[in-house]
């Protein structure tokens, strides 16, 4: 793991909730300095994390005590604003498993950490915009869905929703049928830190409606991880928003592939192939096999950490874009557009704070 690697790790933990502030700043330049980058390195790094770059490999150092420096560096700063989110505890959470650490034992370091660095009021406190360390989560109401783990409210606001993860506990609970009656499968899911300005809740604009974004699925293939965003339009239809090295990728569910266009298999498809998709002429331009490595929010299906995902992307020189999936048999078929972000009309998404030095 290069120094560059292990930076953009921390870097990508300081901007999982959506802010930089002064005091994760200077943890920031502080952990540069000892890793041997310069300012100027260091701020680029963060810059291009703002704007959608990979958040660095997560597999820890071979050595026991790099590993022990490095999860030091990100406790640090999650804990120097003296306020720990839902999301930062999570990642932490999930990292410390990789790092040979225990996850129960994350709670206490952030403590530690804010001990040391002065600030924070104690794992009670629940501060304006973020929930403190060792605070309970909200209990569903009496008619609400509860999370069965925690007790949490949990809503699915579409219908064909089958399964969601509760935003306190990382549980990923199913209903049966639409109903309100949860099923426990345990914590299957964990999300890779990254800076994406996406989130749960934004609305945004394609195909001529307004969208709104209900969940995510991160995947994983051998060159970087990748978004898939779930979203609903207010006419209910359903589809993905793909987010990939600052791409974006719009697309439906494809009734339009006739009977005559006979799709290739998944073993002879091939890069640069070119085939029939709703009577148009798409060009393979890649063919993976990928595997999801977390979720949040509400899926129209179940997925743990490892569910294989082969597919093959296709493009047209007009923007078009499309997706074969083939986890199920016949394939999925997903027809849309790249665009860019200016064109998806966002809001309610996450900003950051600005990286001032």
């Amino acid at each position: 793991m290069t120094p560059v690697d292990k930076f953009r790790l921390v870097a990508s933990v300081a901007l999982v909730d959506g802010n930089l502030g002064q005091p994760e700043q200077q943890v920031l330049l502080k952990a540069a300095e000892r890793l041997g980058l310069t300012t100027g390195e260091a701020t680029g790094i963060v810059q291009d994390l703002m704007q959608g770059g990979q958040g660095g490999s997560a597999a820890p150092p071979a050595s026991s005590r790099e590993r022990r420096e490095l999860f030091g560096l990100l406790i640090d700063v999650a804990a120097s604003d003296g306020v720990v989110t839902p999301q930062e505890l999570g990642v932490l959470q999930h990292l410390a498993g990789a790092f040979h650490l225990r996850p129960g034992d994350v709670p206490s370091m952030l403590e530690k950490s804010m001990t040391k660095q002065g600030v924070g009021g104690g794992p009670s406190e629940m501060p304006q915009g973020g929930m403190a360390v060792g605070a309970s989560p909200k209990v569903a109401a009496t008619g609400e869905a509860g999370c069965p783990s925690c007790g949490a409210p949990i809503e699915f606001k579409n219908t064909r929703s089958v399964a969601a993860t509760c935003e306190y506990c990382d549980t990923t609970v199913t209903r049966k049928d639409g109903g309100k009656v949860l099923k426990d499968l345990g914590k299957i899911s964990q999300l890779v830190s990254d800076a994406s300005p996406i989130q749960i809740g934004a609305s945004g604009e394609a195909f001529g409606s307004s969208f709104e974004v209900l969940g995510r699925l991160q995947v994983e293939h051998a060159t970087g991880y990748w978004n898939e965003w779930y979203i609903e339009w207010k006419d209910g239809r359903t589809g993905w928003l793909g987010e990939a090295q600052g791409q974006y990728f719009v697309t439906l569910p494809d009734g339009e592939v006739h009977p005559d266009e006979k799709l290739p298999d998944f073993n002879n498809i091939g890069v640069g192939q070119r085939i029939f998709v709703g009577r148009k002429r798409y060009q393979v331009s890649e063919v993976r096999m990928a595997k999801a490595t977390g979720s949040e929010g509400e899926l129209p299906f179940i997925v743990g950490a490892g569910y294989e995902l082969p597919y093959a992307d296709l493009r047209r020189p007009d923007s078009g874009f499309a997706t074969i999936d083939y986890s199920e048999n016949p394939p999925l078929v997903f027809t849309g557009r790249c665009v860019g972000w200016k064109q998806l009309n966002m809001t309610n998404y996450r900003e950051f704070d600005g990286w001032r030095v």
